[in-house]
């Protein structure tokens, strides 16, 4: 339901604008951390697999990297379309290591308020989210969930930091994602850093 509300709210929002201009547009790279990434059918089959004969916890850290573009539109809000890649390597037990990844195409509207040189922002968008998983063992034979591309929602918000004359905006943000999958949802933390170059 929320999905389709902020699938609305997207479509609505970009109508006029579409009509008003384009009046700033930048784009760069970030990079961050992954928090309480939460994926309940990966512990599910790495438990079943071992059935508690180790001590295994599995990492909720994960690794992010990304490029993204921000669309102004009349100062008054701002889109902005983000691409990351999401991953972690994880030793399970003896021969057996597991690595799990995200790549995430996302789109988001966004409101920023101007106090001095600092710019704090909020907003929400939706995206696609593929989740792949590979196993490497000789020895066990585990279940893990099925490679896929899901439809999901986030909510953002963060600080941007816009010094006169100059062409670099470097931005620190949070953001929450929520990716309903076919068995459970897949929820996660991002903690990002980033530049963005303005184009005059």
């Amino acid at each position: 339901m929320l999905t389709r509300i902020l699938a609305i709210a997207l479509i609505v929002s970009i109508a006029p604008s579409a009509h008003a201009g384009i009046t700033g547009l930048g784009f760069g790279i970030h990079g961050g951390l992954i928090s309480n990434y939460d994926n309940p059918p990966l512990e599910q089959g790495l438990n079943d697999a071992f059935q508690d004969s180790i001590d295994f916890s599995f990492s909720k850290d994960m690794t992010n990297i990304g490029a993204h573009l921000i669309i102004g539109t009349l100062r008054v809000i701002e889109f902005d379309v983000n691409l990351d890649y999401i991953w972690k390597s994880q030793a399970v037990y003896q021969d057996v290591e597991l690595r799990y990844s995200v790549f995430a195409a996302t789109a988001a509207i966004r409101k920023s308020f101007s106090i001095g040189i600092l710019s704090p922002y909020a907003g929400a968008g939706l995206g696609l989210y593929r989740s792949a998983y590979s196993l490497k063992s000789e020895n066990y034979i585990i279940v893990l969930p099925s490679d896929e591309t899901k439809l999901g929602y986030l909510l953002k918000g963060g600080l941007e930091l816009n010094i006169p004359m100059f062409p670099l905006t470097p931005y620190a943000e949070f953001k929450y994602n929520h990716v309903k999958t076919s068995d459970d949802a897949i929820k996660f933390y991002q903690i990002i850093a980033g530049l963005t170059l303005n184009l005059p």
